[in-house]
C-alpha cells in the first residue's frame, strides 16, 4: 500500500513491489493506494484517518480471505485466488502502536519499508561489516518494538506489574548492550578499512587511479563494472540491494581510436593493433569500487549501512553515477542520490529544496579537492521514453550495458577527467621493436596508442600517460633526455 501524494522523494508502487519480491519465496499478489489525508503522527494510534482506515480494512479482509476479484466477475467465482499472509505498508517506519493496531484488526503481520529492508540485508549481506550494520539495524528494531512484547492490562496485583516492567528493561538493557559491542566491532571494522585507504594511497608501487560507482539501487552499477572491466564473472541482479558490500575491481580501459568509438559493439581491437598480443589492448590502469545502491525514504537507522560507501566517494578520483533512465522517475531517483553525496561533503552544488527540482543546476567549475562526478544514463537499449531534450542535458552519457552502445565515449570520458583531475602527462616516445621499454610502459604507464613508425619500420611510436612519478622513474631507469626518442 501506498502514497498517492509525496511531498519528497519517495517509493513508488513499482519499488514497493521490487522491495517484496526481492525476499526468497515472497511475492505480492496485490497492490492498493490510498491517500493519506493530513500530517501522520508517528505517536498515533491509527496510521490512517477514520475514512481511510475503514477503506483500507475493507481491502486487505478481501485479499486475507481470497476474495479480491470476486466483484469483477461472477464466471471466475470457483477459481480460487491468493490469500494474503501479511501486509506491506509502503512507509518509512510505522510505530509499535500503529502497528499492533493493524495486526489486530487485520489478523496478518504488518511489515514497512524499514522492517523488509533489515531482513533484505539480513538475507544478502556478507561481508563483516555488511552483517553488523544488518545486525544493528535489528536490534534498533527490536528494541523499538520491545515494549509490545510486554503489553498488559495494569493488574491490581503490585507484583505482577512490578515482574513485567523489570523484565521489561533487563530485555532492554541486555539489547543495548549488543549493540555497544557491535558498534565497537563497526568501529574496528572502520580502524582497518581506513588504514587500508591509506596504505593504498601511500604505496609507491599503487599508481591506479580510483573510479567509484555509485547509483539508486538496482541501476546497473555491477552490470557496468563487468562491462568496462569484462570480468564476465561479475554477477549482477535485478534485485534490489544485490550489492551490500563495497568491492574492488582491477580494470584497464581500452584506448579508443578516434576512428574506433562508431565501431561495432563486437569489434574489440583497433586496426593496425595486430602485433600487441602479446601484452593486450594498451589503455588505462583503473581501480573501479562498486558500492551499495542508495534508496529514497529510508529511516535514519539504515543511512549507517551506506557510511563505508560515502568515505569511498569523499576518497576517489573519479565518480560515475549511473541512472536507470529506463524507469519514469529517474530524475527524482538521481536527484536522491546527488542529495545525499551533497550532504556527504561530495563536491556537488544542488539546489536542495524539498520538493526537487526537475532539472537540478550542477556546479561543474568548483574542484575544491573533490572529485568530478560523471552522470552516466544506462539502460538506453530499453529506449528513451523517459528522455526528453532538457532531462538529457542532466546526463553525461548515455550507455548500454547489454550491448555497449556509448560505452567507448564513456571510456574516453573517464580518460579526459582523470587526466584533468590527476594531472597527468601525456607523452610520445619512439623506441624499437622488442625493445624492453615497451613492456615497461605497459607496467608502469597507461599506453593509449602505438603505430609502426612510417619512417622505419623497425620503430614503434608509443603514445602513454604518465604521472610524474612515473615519467621520472622512467627517464632515470632509460636514462631519457627527452620524449621523443628511447
Amino acid at each position: 500500500m501506498g502514497r498517492d501524494k509525496q511531498p519528497t522523494v519517495g517509493p513508488s508502487i513499482a519499488e514497493a513491489r521490487a522491495l517484496v519480491d526481492s525476499l526468497g519465496s515472497w511475492r505480492t499478489i496485490g497492490t492498493a493506494s490510498f491517500s493519506l489525508r493530513g500530517i501522520v503522527q508517528f505517536n498515533r494510534e491509527r496510521f490512517f484517518t477514520k475514512g481511510v482506515w475503514e477503506e483500507v480494512t475493507k481491502t486487505v479482509e478481501l485479499y486475507r480471505t481470497g476474495r479480491q476479484n470476486v466483484e469483477q466477475s461472477d464466471d471466475d467465482a470457483e477459481t480460487e485466488n491468493p490469500r494474503a499472509t501479511a501486509v506491506f505498508i509502503n512507509w518509512s517506519r510505522l510505530s509499535t502502536l500503529q502497528i499492533n493496531a493493524m495486526q489486530r484488526a487485520w489478523a496478518l503481520p504488518i511489515f514497512d519499508r524499514y522492517s523488509l529492508v533489515v531482513q533484505l540485508f539480513n538475507l544478502r549481506a556478507k561481508s563483516q561489516e555488511a552483517k553488523l550494520q544488518a545486525q544493528l539495524a535489528e536490534l534498533g528494531l527490536l528494541r523499538a518494538r520491545l515494549p509490545a512484547l510486554f503489553s498488559f492490562t495494569p493488574s491490581d496485583n503490585k507484583n505482577i506489574n512490578t515482574i513485567t516492567g523489570a523484565s521489561l528493561h533487563h530485555m532492554d538493557q541486555l539489547l543495548k548492550e549488543r549493540e555497544t559491542r557491535i558498534l565497537d566491532q563497526l568501529t574496528a571494522v572502520e580502524q582497518r578499512r581506513q588504514a587500508t585507504r591509506q596504505h593504498r594511497r601511500e604505496k609507491q608501487t599503487h599508481q591506479f587511479p580510483i573510479v567509484t560507482v555509485v547509483g539508486y539501487t538496482n541501476a546497473g552499477k555491477t552490470s557496468l563494472i563487468r562491462c568496462l572491466t569484462g570480468n564476465q564473472k561479475l554477477s549482477s541482479s535485478p534485485q534490489v540491494f544485490a550489492t551490500l558490500d563495497i568491492t574492488h575491481h582491477r580494470a584497464r580501459l581500452p584506448a579508443f581510436h578516434k576512428h574506433y568509438l562508431n565501431a561495432p559493439p563486437d569489434v574489440n581491437v583497433p586496426a593496425g593493433s595486430e602485433h600487441l598480443s602479446k601484452f593486450g589492448l594498451p589503455g588505462i590502469h583503473l581501480l573501479i569500487l562498486d558500492t551499495i545502491g542508495f534508496m529514497a525514504d529510508l529511516p535514519t537507522n539504515l543511512i549507517a549501512a551506506f557510511r563505508a560507501t560515502l568515505e569511498e566517494c569523499l576518497d576517489t578520483d573519479l565518480i560515475l553515477h549511473v541512472i536507470d533512465i529506463s524507469e519514469p522517475d529517474w530524475e527524482r531517483r538521481a536527484f536522491h542520490v546527488d542529495s545525499v553525496l551533497t550532504r556527504a561533503g561530495v563536491r556537488l552544488q544542488l539546489n536542495t529544496t524539498l520538493s526537487p527540482q526537475p532539472h537540478f543546476e550542477r556546479d561543474r567549475t568548483d574542484k575544491s579537492n573533490s572529485p568530478t562526478i560523471l552522470r552516466v544514463g544506462n539502460k538506453v537499449d530499453c529506449g528513451l521514453t523517459y528522455v526528453t531534450e532538457a532531462n538529457r542535458q542532466e546526463l553525461d552519457f548515455v550507455v548500454s550495458t547489454e550491448n555497449r552502445t556509448g560505452i567507448p565515449e564513456l571510456c574516453k570520458g573517464i580518460e579526459d577527467e582523470l587526466s584533468k583531475y590527476l594531472g597527468w602527462l601525456r607523452h610520445t616516445v619512439c623506441i624499437n621493436q622488442g625493445s624492453p621499454v615497451l613492456e615497461w610502459l605497459y607496467s608502469n604507464a597507461m599506453v593509449t596508442d602505438i603505430s609502426v613508425a612510417p619512417e622505419d619500420a623497425q620503430r614503434l611510436y608509443v603514445s602513454a600517460i604518465f604521472t610524474q612519478a612515473s615519467w621520472n622513474r622512467l627517464k632515470h631507469q632509460f636514462r631519457v633526455v627527452s620524449s621523443k626518442r628511447l
